[in-house]
């Protein structure tokens, strides 16, 4: 149970540093879709770990009604999440591929096909349309935004920048609030302490991938 506390406390460190990044960028605004694109890839992946983490911290907060409520508050945007990193980061299928192209057919226009990164440009514009549009329930309605997302339209954009930070201010206080619900289960050694901690360094086992 301490191993494990500790291991659960040390991913929430990173995420909350990692996702802390993702949150200023789009305040603080993008040079370029390629940037942008890249942003949201890393910032989909940082909130699937999120959801996947809660999962094995659960434990620690199931007596904590107010973090039980606030994970469920987060779960639907979670799974959307979730979705888009499924699209645009984890699988990099043809058929995701295929569609992005049919979406934004100037990719292969003759007038860029010398300027890789105008490519670029383009191609990352499309697939985050396709992977964002593609999240729609029976009927074809979007389950998150009004209708279609177009990257280059403000009103769109602002719509997608805006959920996005709020998605990330709300998985940043919940991770804030967990690390404020287990940090106090965590025993910090002292000097005296320390020595035994340390020789525990070298019967670390790096052979992780057969186990």
């Amino acid at each position: 149970m301490e191993e494990d506390i500790k291991i659960q406390y040390c991913r929430l460190l990173m995420l909350n540093s990692d996702l802390s990044d993702n949150h200023k960028a789009y305040i603080n605004g993008f040079e370029g879709m390629i940037n942008l694109a890249k942003n949201i890839r890393s910032n989909t992946l940082n909130l699937y770990l999120l959801s996947e983490i809660l999962k094995d911290i659960s434990i620690y907060i199931r007596e904590n009604k107010y973090l039980i409520l606030k994970r469920k508050e987060l779960s639907s945007d979670l799974e959307f999440m979730n979705h888009l990193r499924n699209i645009i980061s984890g699988h990099l299928d043809n058929r995701t591929i295929r569609n992005a192209i049919q979406w934004e057919s100037s990719v292969f226009h003759l007038t860029v096909s010398h300027d890789i990164n105008c490519q670029l440009n383009m191609f990352y514009k499309s697939l985050i349309e396709c992977s964002i549009n593609s999240y729609v329930d029976i009927s074809g309605k979007h389950k998150v935004f009004k209708g279609e997302i177009d990257l280059f339209y403000p009103p769109n954009q602002k719509e997608l920048f805006d959920y996005l930070e709020k998605v990330n201010s709300q998985a940043l206080n919940f991770i804030e609030c967990i690390l404020d619900e287990i940090k106090p289960q965590i025993k910090f050694v002292k000097n005296d302490e320390f020595l035994k901690l340390a020789l525990e360094a070298g019967k670390v086992d790096f052979d992780i991938k057969n186990k």
